[in-house]
């Protein structure tokens, strides 16, 4: 019976190192309604570009609740222009269908062409 608890915060401890994992726009986000939802995608703001919401979200449906960056293990470790995570949470409003997409800016204050595009279906239930 100790093994087991044991095991189990061995596995929590774990959990709590790893970084996060990027999300797959290729796999649709499926939600219950009422629940927040996390779309995580690789970022290096060092680099001077970043990810913007293209569009706002249908707020019938979603509604952002955070964006933040989360340094990754090299860039906590003091590595100088380590990447990490853009991560964006959102609130699951009600029932439907909708897309959210993130774009990637490059370091201009002229620029408004995204240099990459990341679209996400959100399945509500």
């Amino acid at each position: 019976m100790k093994y087991r608890w044991l095991f189990l915060l061995l596995s929590f401890l774990l959990l709590i190192g790893c970084a996060p994992r990027p999300t797959d726009p290729q796999q649709p986000i499926r939600v219950r309604a009422g629940r927040e939802f996390t779309i995580v995608v690789e970022a290096n703001p060092t680099t001077g570009y970043e990810w913007r919401l293209m569009t706002s979200p249908d707020e019938a449906l979603v509604h952002l609740v955070e964006h933040k960056y989360q340094p990754g293990k090299a860039a906590q470790g003091g590595a100088v222009g380590a990447g990490g995570y853009d991560i964006w949470r959102f609130d699951a409003v009600a029932p439907g269908e909708t897309t959210i997409s993130l774009g990637l800016y490059p370091p201009s204050k002229t620029a408004v062409t995204p240099t990459q595009i990341l679209t996400f279906t959100v399945q509500i239930r």
